[in-house]
């Protein structure tokens, strides 16, 4: 019985697949006109951070696994391994974002079966470390903490450049 984050690592689909981290959840649930979309999205929010596999999730939905993704992808427009990966992803942010754990603990907590594949996972949608994820975090709040704002500032005039009614400088 193979789980839903090994197809998710394996399908071609699902590597080329768009960045799900845009899409709300909720909105997901909200737009699948399926019930048993409806349903298996509900589960996959509640337990992402289990061992789910195709198999339990299909029974959950009251479909076949091959009914389940096809239609995931009909109402969705994403398989449902896809889903259970970003899910973890968006979990694993908010961790890096919110606390020192290490890697093990937030791949246990993450519902990733190892540091490897949550490196991997988070590496290819990301496009970064975790590592890096998270000194950028950390960078941008110590930014926030002194400016007050995360927002980058415009440097300071040095009286050559015109400014414009919107109030930028140009040269």
């Amino acid at each position: 019985m193979k789980s839903l984050s090994d197809f998710a690592q394996r399908s071609p689909t699902v590597s080329a697949g768009p960045d799900l981290s845009r899409f709300a959840l909720e909105k997901l649930l909200d737009r699948a006109a399926h019930p048993g979309v409806r349903k298996s999205l509900a589960f996959l929010r509640r337990h992402f951070h289990r061992q789910i596999n195709l198999n339990r999730l299909a029974a959950v939905a009251g479909l076949s696994p091959r009914g389940l993704h096809k239609a995931f992808m009909r109402h969705v427009g994403h398989p449902p391994g896809e889903l259970l990966r970003m899910l973890r992803i968006k979990s694993v942010k908010n961790l890096l974002r919110t606390s020192d754990r290490t890697l093990s603990e937030l791949a246990i907590r993450s519902g990733f079966r190892n540091v490897n594949s949550l490196y991997v996972a988070f590496k290819n949608n990301t496009g970064m470390s975790p590592k890096k994820f998270r000194l950028q975090c950390r960078r941008l709040r110590g930014v926030s903490r002194q400016n007050g704002s995360h927002r980058l500032t415009v440097p300071l005039r040095t009286g050559r450049e015109r400014v414009t009614p919107a109030g930028y400088a140009t040269r």
